[in-house]
């Protein structure tokens, strides 16, 4: 799917550009003091520019893939686990790759969106990494209907997994009355060797 390989590779630039300028990347008020040649030398990076450019990206993983079209099996300890792991390792990294100058604030901006794109970068790595779809008869074991007084209350199926397992998934309005109905509707599983496990509910014609 190459929408995965883009929403594994996007943050890399990204990346690369925070390592490779890190002891010039300035993201405070340049000092008043400063020489022209201090300024000339060093990059002047619009934080809030940064969050605007990045948060389509995250909003589309966490809102979208990560919650309706490829779900992570609860309870999702795995994706948890090697976020903190990835975004831990990429702030040292920045941090010692920073002059003492401007590692204050500069770590902690760039921490910040570092933290972000690595829970991204994992979800995206691992469901490009995961093996073929397993598909399987959809067995539920439970559900609940969304209240339509409240906006944020989603509708979802507690559905058993291929090993014995259970976990609970969003589902759109027109999937619940389908599945509840006795349409039939297949369970698909795609298990990443990191550990992380992928759900999703489907029609039978439909390939993932």
């Amino acid at each position: 799917m190459p929408m995965i390989w883009l929403i594994t590779l996007a943050p890399l630039p990204f990346f690369v550009i925070c390592f490779r300028f890190s002891p010039v990347l300035l993201f405070e008020q340049r000092a008043k003091p400063a020489t022209d040649e201090w300024r000339a030398m060093h990059i002047k990076a619009t934080f809030v520019l940064l969050t605007w450019f990045t948060l389509p990206y995250i909003g589309q993983v966490y809102f979208l893939w990560s919650h309706w079209i490829m779900q992570v099996a609860e309870p999702g300890l795995a994706w948890g686990i090697q976020s903190v792991l990835l975004a831990a390792l990429l702030i040292a990294l920045f941090a010692r790759l920073t002059p003492r100058r401007l590692r204050q604030e500069s770590v902690m901006l760039v921490g910040l969106l570092l933290i972000f794109f690595s829970t991204t970068f994992v979800y995206g790595a691992n469901l490009m990494l995961s093996g073929p779809a397993v598909h399987s008869p959809l067995v539920i074991l439970g559900s609940h209907a969304a209240d339509p007084t409240d906006g944020e209350d989603l509708s979802t199926l507690t559905v058993q997994l291929a090993d014995g397992s259970e976990t609970t998934l969003n589902v759109l309005d027109n999937t619940y009355k389908a599945a509840l109905s006795g349409e039939e509707l297949v369970l698909c599983q795609r298990k990443s060797p990191l550990g992380i496990v992928f759900v999703g509910i489907h029609r039978p014609d439909t390939h993932r």
